[in-house]
């Protein structure tokens, strides 16, 4: 299936259910693909059987109606029979409902929202996950667990 540019790709039905294709699918550029979250059990999906599915166009997360949760992990994309293979990348993506947008590095592509979690999507899975952002306090622990490793190594320096 190959979904062409001004194209629209939105599986399920209200924002529940997967489109299961055969074949491989690909994305042109221009072409928009859209995933509704509600919840981990509750969300849209592509499942592909053998082919290529090649990346393109925008990739669009619908999460107006997702209260996010760090460890959750959405399978926007999945194979299955026949192994489908991820290749090429989205041009854009980006988050509805909580507004944001993602940076890419080679193919994983990552946004923060205005809550701090981290949603990173992975072009080789295919997969959506959420992540908690460190809080300030996690990072002065840290700090000072490095200030005691280098007073740890130094003093020990001395005594040999």
């Amino acid at each position: 299936m190959t979904i062409a540019s001004g194209g629209n790709l939105r599986p399920g039905f209200n924002g529940v259910g997967a489109l299961t294709l055969t074949n491989g699918l690909t994305l042109t550029n221009g072409s928009t693909t859209t995933f509704f979250i509600t919840d981990t059990n509750n969300y849209t999906s592509l499942n592909i059987q053998g082919g290529i599915v090649n990346y393109g166009g925008v990739l669009r997360l619908d999460l107006t109606s997702y209260v996010p949760n760090a460890g959750d992990v959405f399978a926007l994309f999945s194979s299955w029979g026949g192994g489908a293979t991820n290749a090429n990348d989205f041009t854009n993506v980006y988050a509805i409902g909580n507004s944001f947008s993602f940076t890419d590095a080679n193919g994983v592509w990552t946004g923060t929202d205005s809550n701090g979690f981290t949603y990173q999507f992975s072009g080789p899975t295919g997969a959506l996950s959420v992540l908690a952002v460190p809080e300030p306090s996690d990072f002065a622990l840290f700090g000072l667990s490095a200030v005691a490793l280098v007073a740890t190594y130094r003093s020990r320096r001395k005594v040999s």
